[in-house]
């Protein structure tokens, strides 16, 4: 069969033809090969749609669209739901912060960094003596 009777074949199956169309496939369809070649496609186009309907169920293209928008949403909240988690580790960690110097403030007495912060209180001789540490292991 060629290639423009063969087009026309599978063009009936899906629209209307022209009657010019209709006859010539009608000419070209006389001969038993050809006639052979119409019923293979026709029962491979119902094998497939009796597939078609186990495999795509009711609403497919519905589904498939709500999966992409769905996925797109998920995509896009990610931030404000990382956002949301670290809050709360944020605030933990800052509890934990104002316990720990107002622990050293009720401890030591007084308001001064050093107090709060439980840094002992560096003397000249000491910071001196660092420095030559240091330099001497250089």
């Amino acid at each position: 069969m060629n290639k423009k009777i063969t087009d026309l074949l599978y063009r009936s199956f899906d629209a209307e033809l022209t009657e010019q169309e209709r006859q010539t496939l009608h000419n070209a369809m006389s001969e038993d090969e050809q006639i052979a070649e119409q019923k293979q496609i026709e029962k491979l186009r119902k094998n497939i749609s009796k597939n078609a309907i186990r495999t795509f169920k009711p609403f497919f293209a519905k589904r498939v669209i709500h999966e992409i928008t769905r996925r797109q949403e998920a995509a896009n909240n990610f931030l404000p739901a990382l956002l949301w988690s670290f809050r709360r580790v944020v605030i933990i960690a800052a509890t934990i912060i104002i316990y720990l110097v107002a622990n050293n403030a009720l401890r030591s007495g007084g308001l001064a960094p050093d107090d709060l912060f439980a840094m002992p209180e560096e003397t000249l001789e000491e910071t001196i003596e660092l420095n030559i540490l240091q330099s001497e292991d250089l």
